[in-house]
């Protein structure tokens, strides 16, 4: 969980680990999931990687989505 605190509101991500994105992503498309959030496909493949190292943002992007489409 993240929270970012300025001075018009709060705000509060909920991040899924990389473990749980990699298991979330083992029955999807990743071509979808990729064009659906306006990414690379080799971008939402790095996660099936051991050595994934995402920016916070893709990071955001991807666990927003698949919190989103259970």
């Amino acid at each position: 969980k993240v929270i970012f605190i300025n001075k018009e509101n709060i705000m509060e991500d909920k991040l899924l680990s990389l473990a749980q994105i990699k298991e979330r992503l083992k029955d999807r498309r990743m071509n979808t999931i990729a064009k659906s959030l306006g990414l690379k496909y080799e971008t939402i493949a790095q996660f099936s990687k051991a050595n994934a190292n995402p920016r916070y943002k893709t990071l955001l992007l991807i666990s927003n989505y698949l919190e989103d489409n259970k």
